[in-house]
C-alpha cells in the first residue's frame, strides 16, 4: 500500500511538472506588425540575367524579438523570395525609357511552430508590394580596409576566390588544403570574425557548409548559432570580392550582392511561442 501511494505521488509530480512545461510551451506573444526584420541577402542576383520566378535566398540577420521580450525569430532563419521583375539595361535604355529593374516578392519565413511569418517592403504598407533593388540600396559599404592589406597573399587570394566562389556557383568551403586554410585563418583574424576563426581553428567547416547546403537548397537551416554566424560572415566577404569584380567590369549593372543588408517589416500580427 505504502509503495502504491509513493509511485502514485511519483506519478503526479511528473504529471504537474510536463504541465507546467506543457502550460509554458502554450504561452504566446504576439509579433507586431511593422516589427523591423533584417535580412542578409544569401546569393548574387543581376538585373537581366536572373529571371522571373528564380528563388531568392536570405538569412535573418538579428533576431527578431515578440513584444515583451523573447526570441520570436532567431538569427539565421532562412527567408525565400523569387524575381519578379528583371531586366537589363544597354545602351538603347535611355532612349526607349527602360531602364534596368530588379525587383523581387518576398515569400517570407516558416517559424518553428509552423506559422508563415509574412513580410513587407514598409513598415506599414501593402504584402503584395515588391521590393525594388536599385543601384543605391544594393551598394556595398567596404567591410574593412584591412581586406586590401592581405589581399595580395596567395593563401588569401585562394581563400577568397574559394568564398566567392562558393556563394556565385554553389560550391563548399574545402579547407583539405593547407594552404587555403592559412587563407581562411588569415582573412578571419584580420577582419575580426570571431564565428569564422572559431570554425576553422575547431574544424567546425563541415556545419559552416550544411548551413550553406540548407540556404542554397531553400530548406530548413540547422540551428547552428556558430555556424550561421560565420555563414553570415562569409557573405560579407563574398559580397566584397563580387562587388569589386563587378565595378571592373560594368558600373551600369544593377547587381545585389551576398552580403546585402534589407530591412523588411512584418506584414501581419500574428501571435507566437518565443524562446
Amino acid at each position: 500500500m505504502k509503495k502504491a501511494l509513493i509511485g502514485i505521488t511519483v506519478l503526479a509530480a511528473i504529471g504537474a511538472g510536463g504541465f507546467v512545461g506543457y502550460e509554458k510551451f502554450l504561452k504566446k506573444a504576439p509579433l507586431e506588425r511593422g516589427t523591423e526584420v533584417k535580412l542578409i541577402l544569401m546569393q548574387q542576383v543581376e538585373a537581366g540575367k536572373d529571371k522571373e520566378g528564380d528563388i531568392v535566398r536570405f538569412l535573418v540577420a538579428e533576431d527578431v524579438l515578440a513584444k515583451g521580450g523573447g526570441i520570436a525569430v532567431p538569427k539565421g532563419t532562412l527567408v525565400k523570395g523569387k524575381v519578379s521583375q528583371s531586366r537589363g539595361e544597354n545602351m538603347f535604355s535611355s532612349l526607349t525609357n527602360k531602364p534596368a529593374r530588379l525587383e523581387l516578392q518576398i515569400d517570407g519565413a516558416t517559424l518553428a511552430d509552423g506559422q508563415t511569418l509574412k513580410l513587407g517592403v514598409e513598415p506599414n504598407g501593402p504584402l503584395d508590394q515588391p521590393l525594388s533593388l536599385n543601384r543605391a540600396n544594393t551598394g556595398r559599404q567596404n567591410i574593412s580596409e584591412k581586406l586590401k592589406g592581405i589581399a595580395t597573399d596567395p593563401d588569401v587570394m585562394a581563400a577568397l576566390s574559394q568564398i566567392e566562389g562558393s556563394f556565385r556557383d554553389g560550391g563548399k568551403v574545402d579547407l583539405s588544403n593547407e594552404a587555403t586554410k592559412k587563407g581562411f585563418e588569415k582573412i578571419a583574424k584580420e577582419l575580426n570574425m570571431k564565428n569564422l576563426q572559431e570554425a576553422v581553428l575547431g574544424d567546425k567547416v563541415a556545419d559552416v557548409n550544411s548551413v550553406l547546403d540548407s540556404t542554397k537548397r531553400a530548406g530548413n537551416v540547422l540551428n547552428d548559432p556558430l555556424a550561421i554566424g560565420a555563414v553570415l560572415e562569409l557573405a560579407n566577404i563574398a559580397g566584397e570580392v563580387g562587388s569589386k569584380l563587378g565595378r571592373m567590369l560594368s558600373g551600369r549593372k544593377i547587381v545585389a550582392y551576398p552580403g546585402t543588408p534589407i530591412s523588411m517589416y512584418v506584414g501581419e500580427s500574428i501571435q507566437v511561442h518565443p524562446r
